[in-house]
């Protein structure tokens, strides 16, 4: 038989354990969760102008959906003093997030209606995993690619890195639907529209600009494609200072309208101040989920299109794609 001072001990240290733990996961677990959400926020706000906030300001308000949830979860246990204020926190931050990722990661009734003179427009980033399998899986695949872009009925496709599916069985049909197609550093255009003119302007280190000068409705557009560096340790800064200047100094009329994977999420800082007469698709007209990049789970918007002043977004969405890394992005336009 225990002698009752040890068991009043020993209930003594039980209850000093579950003070502790009750103290850790209802107190100090949500106040950490919230500091990170703010923490990422802050990220949000300053923009990818230095490492640490480059790599913040690429959190998707998705990924805090869970952290804020178990925050409320978890600060709602809580009876001590302060709790009240905690909860509020950690509810006001779900609520938040959740509105980000419905009301701007995800488009509502932002599309036109479309006119048949408007201008369709597909781009693809088809890069596929490294490795003999991924390479055997594109081939197995590209035929249901081939007809699924033939499905989104585009007047002009401009797709990077797809080299395989020109291997495919349905490729020559697939490609007799446009009357005019080249190919550019890496790029494969097909254009219902007079092509004239399809060359690189950058393809170094890594970054491939391409001009597409077409004749649509007698009159001439310019379009330019990226194809931008991956790595997540560099300087998007840097980045696109270097490109902005580069392309100052080609001495080349200004582009109508940008499109390609700029591997820079549509939030980006260094982005929107290397482009600023330019705006974004999915923000003007996009409709449904925006992310493009990992096909299979897309939380980010890499892949994205900008218009400039002399065209209006009509539509845009993205299309998820049976092969590759990337998914696919359909827009409409009109003069």
């Amino acid at each position: 038989m225990i002698p009752s001072d040890d068991r009043a001990q020993y209930a003594g240290a039980s209850g000093h354990v579950l003070a502790w733990a009750s103290f850790f996961f209802c107190r100090l677990l949500p106040v950490a969760l919230l500091l990170v959400c703010l923490t990422v926020l802050v990220g949000w706000l300053v923009g990818d102008i230095t490492p640490i906030f480059q790599w913040l300001s690429w959190v998707p308000a998705v990924a805090m959906i869970p952290i804020t949830l178990l925050a409320c979860l978890l600060s709602a246990r809580g009876s001590r003093r302060g709790g009240v204020p905690l909860r509020l926190a950690s509810w006001a931050l779900f609520f938040f997030m959740l509105a980000w990722a419905c009301g701007v990661d995800y488009g509502f009734l932002r599309s036109s209606e479309e006119r048949v003179d408007d201008l369709v427009l597909v781009n693809w980033n088809a890069t596929i995993s490294p490795g003999e399998d991924s390479f055997e899986d594109a081939l197995a695949h590209s035929n249901e690619a081939l007809r699924l872009l033939a499905a989104l009925e585009s007047e002009v496709l401009v797709i990077f890195n797809g080299s395989y599916l020109r291997r495919g069985s349905e490729w020559k049909s697939f490609e007799s639907t446009f009357s005019h197609v080249t190919r550019s550093a890496g790029a494969m255009i097909l254009s219902a529209h007079e092509i004239l003119e399809a060359r690189p302007l950058l393809a170094s280190n890594g970054t491939l600009v391409i001009k597409i000068r077409l004749r649509h409705q007698g009159e001439e557009m310019i379009i330019w494609g990226f194809d931008l560096p991956s790595s997540p340790s560099l300087s998007r800064r840097i980045l696109f200072d270097s490109l902005q200047r580069k392309l100052g100094s080609l001495d080349q009329p200004p582009p109508d309208l940008l499109v390609g994977d700029f591997n820079v999420p549509r939030s980006s800082r260094s982005f929107h101040e290397a482009f600023p007469d330019f705006r974004n698709a999915f923000s003007e007209a996009g409709s449904g989920w925006s992310g493009t990049w990992p096909a299979f789970l897309p939380l980010w918007d890499l892949d994205q299109v900008l218009a400039g002043p002399g065209l209006s977004v009509i539509r845009y969405e993205v299309v998820a794609s049976p092969v590759g890394m990337h998914r696919i992005q359909r827009v409409v336009l009109r003069r």
